[in-house]
């Protein structure tokens, strides 16, 4: 499994791949939103979201997280492998870790809702940078979607911080994703208006490194 994680980090760490696949999700989602819209379906975004997260292994239902979660209730959401929509910080944009892990998986493949799953199972035992006087021990979930942006708090290095300018972090999916889009993204611009452990953790770095080599 640990190689699998390494071939996700790599995915989207690689901005050009993932804006490619974005684009295939962009436009199936909008072939299928624009006529639900038009019969006036309700929470048509979510619904279909859902239908087409549920081809790729992950639950059909999603969730709204609206403040702060704690790990053990955050942990049974993804255990269950449901995406949510993350309404606790505005910058990191609503729909941007669902669509990290969609995207991902028309890539890879419907193994990554599995990787979904564990990816709040795993803890490094090492600390890592998150701020100048901050450190924290992450959880494999926080190493591959949830990094820092890197040109607010210093330069990434996988080894040592939490800290990324690609689509590992968040907010640079939701700023980047209608822009880096081949085309023009109708999902960007929809994003943009709605504004434990058996696996040693230097063990997936050091695969990490060699499936970016």
């Amino acid at each position: 499994m640990a190689k699998q994680y390494a071939k996700l980090a790599k995915f989207l760490s690689t901005p050009a791949d993932f804006s490619t696949q974005a684009s295939e999700l962009s436009a199936a989602l909008q072939e299928y939103y624009i006529p639900l819209k038009a019969e006036g379906l309700r929470g048509a975004f979510s619904y279909l979201f859902g239908v087409v997260a549920s081809c790729y292994g992950f639950s059909k239902s999603n969730v709204f997280l609206n403040g702060r979660v704690s790990h053990p209730d955050f942990a049974s959401i993804v255990r269950n492998r449901v995406l949510f929509r993350d309404r606790y910080y505005r910058p990191y944009g609503e729909y941007s870790h669902a669509i990290q892990w969609l995207v991902s998986a028309m890539e890879l493949g419907d193994h990554v809702a599995t990787l979904y799953q564990h990816s709040v199972d795993y803890q490094s035992k090492d600390r890592f940078k998150v701020d100048d006087n901050k450190e924290t021990q992450p959880f494999l979930w926080n190493f591959l979607v949830d990094c820092f942006e890197a040109k607010k708090k210093g330069a990434e290095d996988y080894a040592t911080n939490l800290f990324a300018d690609s689509f590992r972090c968040p907010q640079y999916t939701t700023v980047n994703l209608d822009q880096t889009l081949p085309t023009k993204s109708w999902l960007g611009s929809f994003i943009q208006k709605v504004l434990g452990s058996d696996l040693n953790f230097q063990q997936f770095l050091d695969l990490f490194y060699s499936a970016l080599q």
